[in-house]
């Protein structure tokens, strides 16, 4: 089980309770790491024992599944019960103003300043023996590139790869047109400002049991050491506050525990360490799995003007395909630990989501 993905564990984890014969389901962000197909898979099974007299709750932040299962819906505002209603007649904007107070403010973010140049990041022929073979792609200054397939398509091994948490058998990784030595992820940190924001911040991103402190500063604690080779608290601190500020982390202070965060705050933490090493290339896995829509929304603003305004390149890992078609301007799309195909006119004019879905099933059918 620990050499599986979070999606890997999550497709388990669903299989073991489906499995139990039970009367009531009680499923937790169950398709949070998993893409259309199978999260359209999950919910036939789930109407499937809902018609077999299963009682399901089903708690969710995807608004659209819980509008095409439910029979009525409950919704949890800041630790409070805000309202019940019936699903026939509700529509997303009515439990989006439920969830948040306000109607949402999705809108197309625009166009991206895309250095097209010498590539900030460029994969060749990329192979490992059991995974992927000959995959080869290129990343620019101020470019959000998204990496796009089923659960299981290699879109995280490939990214392992780059940052050295995996070995590569064969084909070469450069930075700034150098070539890049990659062994470990403080190589890819502190030789190549590369960051990798993982997938499963529960237990590979974040140190759940200190504090926001620890966790943004420590990316930077070899930068802090005064002359007494001890950590400046004083300059911890300023770090700290600054990206408290910068992200809109709501806590109580620097020395809250990220356990007692919520997803989105979580989120931002792990964002705000890879931000404060100064990366200026940075992966991006799941960013919003299991946050509410107002995080999300200020998580996507985030992304979007790291590449736009601080020109970060960006490389946005999703199963959430909303997500890929708002942020990404270029996606890469995977199979079998293939890149089986590439859109790559997104930063050219708005598309619909109809437009670029369709696209994506093409290449993965």
């Amino acid at each position: 089980m620990e050499k599986l993905s979070a999606a890997q564990k999550q497709l388990i984890m669903i299989a073991k309770a489906l499995s139990s014969d039970a009367r009531i389901l009680i499923l937790d962000e169950p398709t949070s790491s998993l893409t259309r197909h199978e999260t359209d898979n999950l919910l036939q099974l789930l109407l499937k024992l809902a018609g077999e007299g299963v009682t399901i709750l089903f708690v969710s932040h995807k608004l659209e599944e819980v509008l095409q299962i439910s029979d009525k819906v409950s919704v949890l505002r800041d630790g409070h019960h805000a309202g019940t209603q019936p699903t026939a007649g509700l529509e997303k904007r009515d439990i989006v103003k439920m969830m948040i107070g306000r109607e949402s403010r999705t809108k197309f973010l625009g166009l991206l300043d895309i250095d097209h140049q010498t590539p900030v990041l460029e994969a060749r022929r990329i192979s490992r023996e059991g995974t992927f073979k000959n995959a080869s792609f290129k990343l620019h200054r101020g470019e959000i590139l998204g990496f796009y397939g089923l659960v299981g398509s290699g879109r995280t091994e490939l990214a392992q790869i780059l940052i050295g948490e995996a070995p590569k058998d064969s084909g070469q990784v450069f930075i700034n047109g150098q070539e890049a030595r990659i062994h470990s992820m403080a190589d890819s940190l502190y030789k190549y400002r590369l960051g990798y924001v993982s997938e499963n911040r529960k237990e590979l991103g974040l140190l759940l049991d200190s504090s926001i402190n620890t966790n943004i500063n420590i990316t930077i604690w070899n930068r802090l050491l005064n002359g007494l080779r001890a950590i400046s608290l004083r300059q911890e601190r300023e770090v700290c506050e600054k990206y408290i500020e910068a992200v809109a982390i709501k806590a109580t202070g620097p020395d809250q525990v990220v356990n007692d965060l919520s997803g989105g705050n979580q989120q931002k933490v792990s964002i705000s360490k890879w931000l404060a090493a100064g990366c200026d290339i940075l992966i991006i896995d799941e960013p919003t799995i299991g946050v509410d829509i107002g995080a999300k929304e200020y998580i996507h603003q985030l992304i979007w003007n790291l590449a736009k305004v601080e020109g970060k390149s960006i490389i946005l890992i999703s199963s959430d395909m909303p997500e890929m078609v708002n942020l990404a301007r270029r996606i890469l799309i995977f199979k079998d630990f293939k890149i089986v195909g590439e859109i790559d006119r997104l930063n050219e004019r708005e598309y619909s989501y109809d437009e670029v879905s369709h696209e994506i099933g093409q290449h993965l059918a």
